[in-house]
């Protein structure tokens, strides 16, 4: 998952009792991909501002990082960290900042009912769905749950050949509102009770999260679903012919 500088600067907290060193991280964050980059005071300054600090003095900064032996200047102008506090950083830092894993789980749906699929559009939302609740990104977990959902009525559609019965004027698939109305209508397939009268509260879960800026999911909201979710995912599956 990958890191912002508001997260870098918690987590190295303890290595920043001071503005400037905390521009001497934020340089050494920036630039861990190129060590030639190098970042203006200015840049610094909007950093440390989008971070949370308080509004920062950037003539201040570019005379602190002027004469702190750890700097150096940079082909752009700017400020890089001298070779031998990047080895330095390195040692102390990279162990903190060092991208997390997560594993791979069935927290949402079980992986195994989508391989035999073999469609890592689908296999890949999946994975996306079970991992972000785990990471506890409740609405990213709504959302591709929404996305899910609208990508296996399409496919329940392509495989009964009448796609064309999804799709407008225009010649592109409905959005999951209209897919959901043309399943409510006249399904390509008979499809059992409970898996259409569940699609419009699942569609709403999934539209708070995208949509109301209000809105932030718990893992309660996903939990409560789960099983609708499985045998509606399921179903669509098997009507689809993907498994």
């Amino acid at each position: 998952m990958e890191m912002h500088a508001r997260d870098f600067l918690e987590s190295v907290e303890d290595h920043a009792s001071s503005t400037t060193d905390r521009s001497v991280l934020l340089i050494w964050w920036a630039s861990q991909a190129d060590s030639s980059i190098g970042l203006s005071a200015k840049q610094v300054a909007e950093m440390l501002e989008a971070a949370g600090h308080a509004k920062q003095n950037v003539s201040r900064i570019n005379s602190a990082l002027t004469s702190d032996r750890r700097t150096v200047k940079a082909s752009n102008g700017g400020w890089k960290l001298h070779p031998s506090t990047r080895r330095e950083l390195d040692e102390r830092l990279k162990p903190k900042t060092a991208q997390r894993s997560i594993a791979l789980t069935d927290s949402v749906l079980p992986n195994d009912l989508f391989v035999p699929c073999e469609r890592r559009y689908i296999t890949g939302v999946v994975e996306q769905i079970n991992k972000s609740f785990d990471a506890q990104l409740y609405d990213c977990c709504a959302v591709m749950c929404r996305r899910l959902i609208e990508t296996l009525i399409i496919e329940l559609y392509e495989s009964q050949l009448k796609a064309n019965d999804i799709k407008g004027a225009d010649g592109h698939f409905f959005m999951l509102s209209g897919l959901i109305s043309a399943l409510e209508k006249k399904p390509p397939v008979a499809l059992n009770r409970s898996t259409v009268q569940a699609l419009p509260e699942l569609k709403k879960l999934g539209d708070l999260s995208a949509h109301n800026r209000h809105y932030l999911a718990k893992q309660s909201d996903i939990a409560r679903w789960r099983d609708a979710i499985r045998s509606l995912c399921e179903e669509l599956l098997h009507k689809a012919k993907l498994i």
